[in-house]
């Protein structure tokens, strides 16, 4: 993917994602230096999680998975995802009471841990509630109702998908 911004292009996702929001909604980044450090580890972890996990989709290894294969894929993040869902047994978002753009990375990556293995989702109730509180929000529902949303997490290639 390759974005434009005037002269800039970007073409990797998390620097896009980044960039959009430090342009339109920098707020979402974090409130304090400190606050922007821990979205950004977060942006950073969901990020990678969530790429192993689609890598895993599109492998050959996946075609004919098993759920245990599934399962192990989401069980080489346990110790991040049991730390995290234990960090937010308090919270309403990743930061507190307010949201950011962390969350919008925990709710795509806890979507497509979903489609891996739902059982092993679901394990993680925080991380699952957080991820139902994004939902919840209002722009997020006109989002969805939208003709921008799509349904489909993985391309048509993919051996692992939610549709």
């Amino acid at each position: 993917m390759l974005f434009r911004s005037g002269k800039v292009q970007i073409s990797e996702h998390e620097a896009i994602f980044r960039h959009v929001l430090r342009k339109y909604k920098p707020e979402l980044l974090g409130k304090t230096i400190d606050e922007q450090a821990e979205v950004d580890q977060f942006i950073t972890f969901w990020a990678k999680a969530n790429a192993k996990i689609r890598g895993f989709c599109y492998s050959p290894a996946a075609k004919d998975a098993t759920e245990e294969a599934r399962k192990a894929v989401l069980d080489e993040h346990k110790p991040q995802l049991t730390s995290i869902d234990k960090s937010l047994e308090s919270r309403k978002f990743t930061m507190g009471d307010h949201f950011t753009g962390a969350d919008i990375f925990l709710f795509e990556t806890y979507w497509m841990m979903k489609v891996m293995h739902k059982e092993t989702a679901e394990s993680y109730q925080n991380i699952a509630r957080v991820a139902k509180n994004v939902e919840d929000e209002e722009w997020f529902k006109k989002y969805r109702a939208s003709e921008n949303w799509r349904e489909q997490l993985n391309g048509p290639t993919a051996h692992v998908n939610n549709i």
